[in-house]
């Protein structure tokens, strides 16, 4: 047996649930019973939508690894050529501590 990693087909099989967990708690939050809206629908909704992801379109995480490869690699590439790479770690956080001492009302 392989290991398990978490990948993009885990990812929209995720959200899937999610989202059935949304609807069914709008939709139909009276009329069923908590146990079935919240554990048994979408056990088998995650179930389902992953065994189809990876079986049906197991191509679909070689290409989202590539796609995020390419974000990656240009996300990189792009930060390095603007020269400041060791500047943006103290400017988020210089920018954080800003933004709480203006929350707090410090510079009033």
């Amino acid at each position: 047996m392989g290991t398990t990693t978490f990948n993009f087909s885990y990812f929209l099989s995720l959200f899937i649930t999610l989202t059935t967990i949304y609807v069914l708690h709008v939709k139909y939050n009276d009329r069923l019973p908590k146990i079935i809206t919240y554990f048994v629908i979408p056990i088998c909704v995650a179930y389902i939508t992953l065994f189809v992801f990876n079986n049906l379109f197991y191509h679909i995480n070689f290409v989202m690894d590539d796609v995020g490869d390419y974000l990656e690699n240009k996300y990189i590439s792009t930060l390095e050529s603007t020269k400041y790479y060791n500047i943006f770690p103290m400017f988020i956080i210089l920018f954080i501590i800003f933004t709480i001492l203006l929350y707090l009302g410090l510079f009033n």
